[in-house]
């Protein structure tokens, strides 16, 4: 009370200092707020970004450069001039081949070498790699010439095409996109004249699902239009790959592999948990190397005490090793801060424990509901969600009792 006293007083005689003095506290609090709250969305805008780096099946694409012709080279490239002294019409040289009158559509394979169906198949027979498919990546250059020598010379157009392996529809340029209109290709469609474009391309040149577009002079009926992520530069138009590769100028060919590349979910490298009594150390995992792939099932056997539950517990992100590195897909949990094993952990794990580690003051309800408050799951929805789950074992009935309430079976 004396205290109080003396407080209030105090304050009241010094009221100018005190209103600057929680002004600054005030701003001050704000200020570490702000901060921390821009510094979370920071880090879950970067987390979102990472994501496809962290997770399993990055994607890659090989390429090789063209073999350097064998004798003089042709007349390449494109050679485009204006009407000669005498009136000629304009002439355009491509390929080695020249033309004076009509439109000239042709499927370039541009700057990469071919690639062979056998090459693609002994790519996919390396160590981590689920698999791999052949593509084809083109250049459709179209020039209409003048039918007359007074007619002005059309500025030649190019629209880049990926000729896709359908079969593999998770590999190449087109796994990327989100399909927004129409459908995208099946089984059926490998040997017909149909395409998937690029959204932009399709605002730009006003398409849309049942519109047509023209490649070496063959119309591709549009089924689908795709959008693909910022700052990438995907092809325009999509078609299957054996109908790319017999309009080609270099037809029955391919240019691109590919390549699904199967990083292991766990991966752990010289890992060792050394626990202290006194001045003794008394190792439970030591120097381990591990890898465990998707799909796999692990089962860790071996005599009591032998370091079988603190593994587990390590893999869980429940402990920590004394030394060594735990990849949890392409993040290293034993060096990770608390906040993000745990999240890792909320969003990623589950566990069957040797017993039934039930908090006993909680009832059924809300010992499900715990594990769903790390993920940010509203309220409204954990309800939900606990109500289903407790409904679908036949503990619906049971949901407010403890668990020393319930029998060994609930």
């Amino acid at each position: 009370m004396f205290f109080l006293t003396y407080l209030r007083r105090e304050l009241r005689r010094r009221m100018r200092q005190a209103i600057f003095i929680a002004l600054g506290l005030a701003i001050g609090i704000g200020l570490v707020i702000t901060v921390m709250g821009a510094s979370s969305g920071v880090r879950a805008a970067q987390a979102k970004v990472l994501q496809a780096l962290y997770g399993i099946g990055t994607d890659v694409t090989v390429t090789t450069k063209p073999k350097a012709p064998s004798g003089r080279p042709a007349t390449g490239g494109q050679n485009v001039a204006g009407p000669g002294p005498g009136g000629g019409h304009a002439t355009v040289c491509l390929n080695g081949k020249c033309y004076t009158s009509g439109t000239i559509d042709t499927l370039a394979g541009g700057d990469q070498g071919t690639l062979s169906a056998a090459t693609a198949a002994e790519i996919a027979r390396l160590h981590d790699v689920s698999a791999a498919a052949g593509g084809l990546l083109l250049t459709d250059n179209r020039i209409v010439l003048p039918t007359s020598s007074s007619s002005p010379l059309q500025p030649p157009t190019s629209v880049s095409v990926d000729g896709t392996d359908i079969s593999h529809p998770h590999l190449g340029p087109l796994s990327n996109g989100k399909l927004t209109n129409g459908r995208a290709f099946t089984a059926a469609d490998a040997n017909a004249d149909v395409a998937v474009v690029d959204a932009n391309y399709a605002t730009a040149n006003k398409l849309k699902v049942g519109s047509t577009v023209t490649l070496a002079k063959t119309k591709f009926t549009v089924i689908g239009i795709v959008t693909q992520p910022q700052a990438s530069s995907p092809p325009e138009v999509y078609i299957p790959l054996a109908r790319a590769q017999a309009l080609a100028t270099d037809p029955g060919t391919g240019n691109s592999i590919n390549v699904q590349h199967e990083t292991p979910i766990y991966r752990l490298a010289g890992v060792s948990k050394i626990y202290r009594k006194g001045g003794r150390e008394i190792p439970a995992v030591r120097d381990l190397d591990l890898e465990i792939r998707a799909g796999e099932w692990l089962a860790v056997q071996g005599k009591t005490g032998h370091g079988k539950t603190t593994l587990l517990q390590i893999l869980g992100g429940l402990d920590r090793p004394t030394r060594g590195r735990v990849e949890f897909g392409g993040q290293d949990l034993a060096t990770a801060n608390e906040a993000r094993v745990r999240k890792v952990r909320a969003s990623s794990f589950g566990f069957i424990f040797q017993t039934f580690n039930l908090v006993p003051t909680l009832s059924a309800q809300e010992n499900v509901e715990a594990a769903l408050i790390p993920l940010g799951v509203h309220l409204a929805q954990r309800r939900a969600r606990v109500a289903a789950a407790l409904d679908s074992v036949g503990l619906g009935d049971r949901a407010q009792h403890l668990p020393g309430e319930l029998s060994g079976g609930q």
